[in-house]
């Protein structure tokens, strides 16, 4: 089972029971590609996580969807796809007696029109809160929760989370953290070769193999789409004594 940054951050950052020394909370992360649950105890006095408890994921493919749709929403069909997988995985955890779930959802949600309408519905039909973050909180989020879990120097340190619709570059200057933000996720940067080899954008196609040629055009393309990148993170991604912290994931308990 892998673990989330920004199941991480939701675990840590929302207390629903204060009075409780430890809370068995359950969080669930929308991404543009599946739905990642997690139910850990957390101290609510210090904010850490005792134990991890369960976790699962189910694949909803938001971000197909939405590259599919001539009028940038989700479908009926895969709103009723996330709300089965969020059913399906509350059911699943049922067991492990979760307090209460809440979640967050990320760039598929940021991107459809019609995305704050299906968190309402979700609310409606599960009771589950899903907020929906903007992409530099996600950013921060990402950052603390990767620190907190590699211990890494938070003074150096460079973390870089890539999901099926955006990424996320995160570093520290002093006390503020900043961001450097993109769209160019798992599945438009596939939809990018795609393109180029002139084949059908769709959840099944694939763009392996790639050719060299291809291989230049699908680079150059990615590139030109690549805007303002600051000077301060080039130079410390250059930087060899940095320490790049990749799509924060790791094994922390079987499913």
């Amino acid at each position: 089972m892998k673990k989330n940054i920004l199941l991480l951050a939701c675990l840590l950052g929302l207390t629903f029971n204060v009075g409780a020394e430890v809370e068995r909370r359950g969080s669930l992360d929308i991404g543009s590609g599946s739905i990642k649950l997690l139910v850990a105890d957390v101290d609510t006095d210090t904010g850490q996580i005792v134990n991890y408890i369960y976790g699962d994921n189910l694949k909803v493919p938001f971000s197909n969807s939405l590259a599919l749709d001539p009028n940038g929403q989700f479908n009926e069909e895969v709103q009723k796809q996330a709300i089965k997988a969020i059913s399906t995985l509350i059911e699943r955890s049922a067991k492990h007696e979760p307090n209460r779930f809440v979640g967050v959802a990320t760039e598929a949600f940021r991107t459809a029109k019609n995305g704050k309408a299906l968190a309402d519905r979700i609310k409606e039909e599960l009771g589950v809160t899903i907020f929906i973050i903007p992409q530099n909180e996600e950013a921060k989020l990402g950052f603390d929760s990767a620190i907190a879990h590699s211990k890494g120097d938070q003074e150096t340190a460079v973390v870089w989370d890539i999901g099926s619709g955006s990424f996320q570059f995160s570093w520290k200057v002093a006390d503020e953290i900043h961001s450097y933000t993109g769209k160019l996720g798992k599945v438009p940067t596939k939809n990018i070769v795609l393109a180029i080899q002139g084949k059908e954008l769709n959840e099944k196609s694939s763009p392996n193999p790639i050719s060299q040629e291809d291989r230049v055009l699908a680079k150059n393309a990615i590139f030109s789409k690549l805007d303002n990148v600051p000077e301060e993170l080039r130079n410390k991604i250059q930087d060899l004594s940095i320490r790049l912290l990749i799509e924060v994931v790791s094994s922390v308990a079987p499913a």
